[in-house]
């Protein structure tokens, strides 16, 4: 076998010359060559196998008559292989020599080539399947490009139909309202069941319609405000809106979408999440806050009067017996608790009315410090709010005898003389609290 040097350019091809005879072999070897062609030749039938297996050629010219294996069972075997059955095969044959033609074309050959050889027919039919080669192997590539595409299609088909079958599921069982409509016009595409649930209309009453049609939104407004925003934005969070039901309750829910085309057309994917509940949540807390600390703000003025009073109140008693005016007073539950501080001039310890010996009576200081300040009362006008005030009272009736008080200020007040007689004509003021309790004896102290 041999191979001849000869340029293989792009128009040209790999040729495999197979003929047992070698003047038969060297004149289309130098035909081919001089044209162009890249020529290998073959004399036996085995050699030219292993040549094609070695380096498939373009095209075969295959002498039909040799010794071993003939042209008839070289292209059978050639025909067999897939990796070179789809080499042409053109046969050489003798005009003498007998030759089945339709077993040639049976066997796979392309064309056939009639000794003595004509040289611008081998030329001719050389080139028509070189040719012909290359049309079919740029078809094939072609088909194979076509069916990884129909195939990436396919891939991409299924792909697409499983996420809208899963988009669809969760769609449908989406616990928030979900809507699809036109951007233009707000027209409805399709809704979910929790849309039909907030809204109260059915699938068949909404799809087809808008939303200014269903008259979903309170504020028309809102709906060209929400357009606005997502023409310049393919998507949106969440923005609160108040929407009308198809029974004309008003919710507030906070809408999300996105932009998508969908069919060539600009649509809007909504999410509505119902907000209504929490709003009125929000709303109550903000009035009990708003009561809290207005009570607070009440009861800490209440409590400051009461302490200035208190203590003003003491101050007076106290300052009746001489006391200094240092001194500490509160209310704790229905306990009243004073302390005295000792005489400013160190020498009186106590009034003598209520010293007994060397050692002072608190019990009895106590009585009498309030029996000396009984123009100044405590009065509950309204619940947890006390105040002090002085009025000029009537005399009161006396318990232990029931003698009459002097009716010298105006109208009867309250009957808190006791049982023994009719209380006073006390002023215009308010009703005098219940006898203040009595207070619990403190330890006795040294004469000061």
């Amino acid at each position: 076998m041999t191979k001849d040097k000869g340029p293989r350019t792009k128009d040209k091809g790999y040729i495999l010359v197979v003929d047992d005879q070698p003047d038969n072999l060297l004149l289309l070897s130098s035909l081919l060559t001089e044209e162009g062609y890249q020529v290998r030749r073959s004399l036996h039938g085995e050699d030219a196998l292993a040549a094609v297996s070695a380096d498939p050629p373009d095209l075969i010219l295959l002498d039909i008559m040799m010794p071993g294996l003939d042209g008839y069972e070289v292209c059978k075997r050639l025909k067999a292989d897939e990796l070179t059955r789809e080499i042409p095969v053109i046969f050489l044959s003798a005009l003498g020599q007998a030759f089945n033609k339709v077993k040639a074309f049976a066997l796979g050959a392309a064309d056939y080539i009639s000794k003595p050889f004509q040289l611008d027919e081998v030329l001719v039919r050389v080139e028509h399947q070189l040719k012909i080669r290359h049309l079919t192997d740029s078809l094939k590539e072609q088909n194979a490009q076509l069916e990884r595409a129909l195939a990436e299609r396919d891939r991409a088909e299924a792909a697409r139909l499983g996420l809208e079958e899963k988009f669809y599921k969760v769609f449908r069982s989406s616990p928030n309202a979900i809507a699809i409509a036109t951007l233009s016009e707000g027209r409805l595409l399709e809704v979910n069941d929790s849309f039909c649930r907030l809204m109260g209309y059915s699938r068949t009453e909404a799809i087809g319609k808008t939303s200014l049609e269903l008259n979903l939104w309170v504020n028309p407004q809102n709906r060209a405000q929400f357009r606005q925003l997502l023409d310049r934005s393919s998507s949106l969070g969440e923005l609160e809106f108040d929407f009308r039901t198809k029974t004309g309750k008003i919710i507030t829910g906070l809408i999300s979408a996105e932009r998508h085309d969908i069919d060539g057309q600009q649509c809007a994917i909504s999410i509505i999440k119902d907000i209504t509940d929490r709003k009125h949540i929000e709303t109550s807390l903000q009035k009990q806050e708003t009561a809290l600390r207005a009570i607070c703000e009440v009861a800490a003025e209440s409590h400051l009067r009461l302490e200035t009073r208190l203590q003003k109140l003491l101050a007076i008693g106290l300052e009746r017996f001489g006391m200094e005016t240092g001194i500490i007073g509160r209310i704790q539950g229905t306990t009243w608790e004073v302390i005295a501080t000792r005489n400013h001039n160190h020498h009186q310890s106590a009034p003598s009315q209520i010293q007994t010996g060397n050692i002072i009576d608190w019990t009895e200081l106590n009585s009498a410090l309030f029996s000396e300040t009984t123009p100044i009362y405590l009065q509950a006008e309204t619940p947890g709010r006390w105040h002090a005030s002085l009025q000029e009272p009537g005399r009161r009736g006396d318990r232990e005898t029931g003698r009459r008080g002097d009716g010298e200020t105006g109208r009867r007040g309250d009957g808190v003389g006791g049982e023994g007689g009719e209380g006073g004509e006390g002023g215009e003021g308010g009703r005098l609290l219940p006898t203040l309790p009595t207070l619990p004896t403190l330890p006795t102290l040294p004469t000061l």
